[in-house]
């Protein structure tokens, strides 16, 4: 896993990360650790809501049952969010659900949801669980007014696989029922996530810390520079052993395995363009081609590489060279005096968005994947 797609606490099982959930359930109930062998009729693995849920049954039943965790009761997934009972869960959709397995277990899946959600209820009023519960539904939003066919037709979909009747609202019925426009979550969001990133633990905190004691030490006269003295040189004894000469195929054996499909593969694309055109091949004006729409692909290349290198992942950048693209080509419009400086400001844009991006990532310590969204 690249431990940098994520924030560290992810991978830290000695306390629940910061959530609404851990601080608001109150104490956790007394689990020692497992000192020793345990003999039990079921060992559930995973203290989350599932591990718990299946524990709690099968305890109920009179099932002897020892549940195992690593780290806090629901430190994982079901600790982090706000609660998602609700249904889904499949990849296909309904139609497609109902084409592969057939409309009786297309019904009977969905079904098998409505009662998981109706027993979560259930299993909360009879222990005395105050779990908060909000709603009696769900929205599927079209966010676009073109969307708005779609959504209808998948409605339609889901009435003809389950059964079932949706209302389709409009966008003064969204707001009725919800109280609120929605134009401004998206900014709401994005400064939850940047207030989220300011706390003590954040990468940002810990840059400052590290200047402040930087400047004391130079203040105090502490800093490893004020204590520079004379260079003493030293070398290192290179011992003398022969090596036995390998051959250049040898050394880059484990590159050309790669390497070598791809330019294979290239000389085939020539080949077959050559064969289908006629003049390919012996034409400057395809190679031209060639290498001006293959420079896209190395920018984007070198770019998402060097973030993946890092742990990274960069979703921005094909949007970066649109928008960089369509500002420079708007600004010449064919004309070479406009290029001078439309290209520098071009390259200007998209390296400020870039820094942009940087400083959240670094100062911040927002995982690359959500900063470039």
């Amino acid at each position: 896993m690249l431990k940098g797609l994520y924030d560290q606490n992810l991978y830290d099982t000695a306390a629940h990360q910061p959530s609404h959930w851990a601080a608001t359930a109150g104490p956790a109930p007394a689990a020692p650790p497992l000192t020793g062998d345990a003999t039990a009729e079921v060992a559930v693995v995973g203290g989350g809501f599932t591990g718990l849920m299946a524990a709690l049954h099968l305890a109920g039943a009179g099932v002897e049952t020892v549940l195992l965790e690593a780290g806090p009761l629901a430190w994982g997934a079901s600790g982090r969010n706000g609660g998602f009972c609700i249904l889904g869960g499949s990849k296909l959709e309904p139609l497609d659900l109902a084409k592969r397995h057939g409309i009786e277990a297309a019904r009977a899946f969905f079904a098998m949801q409505r009662a998981s959600i109706d027993h979560v209820a259930e299993t909360a009023e009879e222990h005395g669980i105050d779990v908060e519960r909000a709603g009696r539904g769900e929205l599927f939003v079209a966010h676009k007014p073109g969307r708005m066919r779609g959504l209808r037709a998948w409605v339609e979909a889901v009435e003809r696989v389950c059964g079932e009747r949706w209302p389709v609202l409009d966008k003064a019925e969204v707001q009725a029922r919800i109280g609120r426009t929605g134009e401004a979550e998206g900014a709401i969001l994005i400064m939850a996530v940047l207030a989220a990133s300011l706390n003590r633990r954040s990468a940002i905190a810990d840059y400052l810390r590290l200047g402040w004691l930087e400047l004391r030490a130079r203040h105090d006269g502490t800093a490893p520079s004020a204590h520079a003295g004379e260079a003493r040189p030293f070398a290192l004894q290179r011992p003398e052993v022969a090596l036995a000469p390998v051959s250049w195929l040898e050394r880059h054996r484990e590159l050309l395995r790669y390497v070598l499909p791809a330019y294979a593969g290239f000389v085939l694309v020539l080949v077959a363009t050559h064969l289908v055109y006629g003049n390919a091949l012996t034409n400057p004006a395809y190679f031209n081609s060639l290498i001006v729409l293959a420079s896209f692909l190395v920018v984007l290349a070198l770019g998402q590489g060097a973030v993946i290198l890092t742990g990274g992942l960069d979703l921005s950048l094909p949007w970066m060279i649109g928008l960089c693209g369509i500002l420079v080509a708007g600004l010449v419009r064919g004309s070479d005096e406009a290029a001078l400086w439309a290209i520098p400001l071009g390259l200007a844009l998209g390296a400020g968005l870039g820094a942009l991006n940087g400083a959240g990532i670094v100062l911040l310590g927002l995982p690359p994947i959500v900063m470039t969204l």
